[in-house]
């Protein structure tokens, strides 16, 4: 099995984009005596995408050019064995993310790499172009509950982007995961919650202001943004 990918120009920038599964399940019997159940061999798994990654991005020419990654657990506490494999095999996959979403098929383990690099475009005079991405980023744990949890999850992304010379007006784009989307909280859901307080931080930020028309007087620009429904319900 080979990763699904696709690459294509954004701005003066190329981008690549993949979707990796393990070349095989590598499972192993779970008893001794050779009469329980198979289980997967997650480590194997996890290293024949990152082989898989490492190949692909050798071939496209995008090496030490992953911005992103996201990679889809079937058992969310495998997520710091992710971290020590990719630290052993010295590949660089930008911002992780770690989402408890078992993947199709029976894998224990998916992952998605999105990678960047300008393209011979001659930028003299210009001032150079800076990206920032964060992943992974969760509430602390002292917050309860869908709204809470999410406003300080956005709190935590405007403090990274500060950190790093960026203003909340900046941000361009979000994918927030969140566990049983649609379970209800209280009397409402836990998704409209997530979105209640996606709107209270926005509240009051003016999104990529200095790049509208002067006098613009159409619609508040906000950021793309998707939520998606993952496992586990993180309150």
């Amino acid at each position: 099995m080979s990763p699904n990918y696709f690459v294509s120009r954004f701005g003066s920038f190329l981008q690549l984009f993949a979707a990796v599964l393990p070349e095989e399940r590598f499972e192993y019997n779970g008893d001794e005596q050779g009469h329980g159940q198979t289980v997967a061999d997650t480590p194997r798994q996890i290293k024949s995408i990152l082989e898989q990654c490492r190949t692909l991005l050798e071939k496209e020419e995008f090496s030490d050019a992953v911005v992103m990654s996201n990679f889809f657990l079937a058992d969310i506490g495998k997520k710091e064995l992710v971290r020590q494999i990719i630290n052993e095999t010295k590949i660089s996959l930008g911002a992780a993310t770690f989402i408890p979403q078992p993947p199709a098929d029976g894998y224990a383990v998916s992952a998605e790499i999105w990678a960047m690099k300008e393209k011979d475009i001659n930028r003299q005079g210009q001032a150079p172009v800076k990206w920032f991405f964060t992943g992974d980023v969760r509430s602390d744990e002292p917050p309860v509950g869908a709204y809470a949890r999410s406003l300080n999850a956005f709190q935590k992304i405007a403090s990274q982007m500060r950190q790093n010379g960026f203003a909340a007006g900046q941000l361009l784009r979000t994918w927030i995961y969140q566990g049983h989307l649609v379970l209800p909280e209280g009397n409402t859901q836990r998704y409209k919650e997530l979105n209640r307080a996606r709107t209270d931080f926005f509240h009051g930020v003016a999104f990529l202001e200095e790049h509208l028309p002067h006098g613009y007087c159409g619609s508040t620009i906000y950021p793309a943004s998707t939520g998606i429904g993952a496992d586990d319900v993180d309150v």
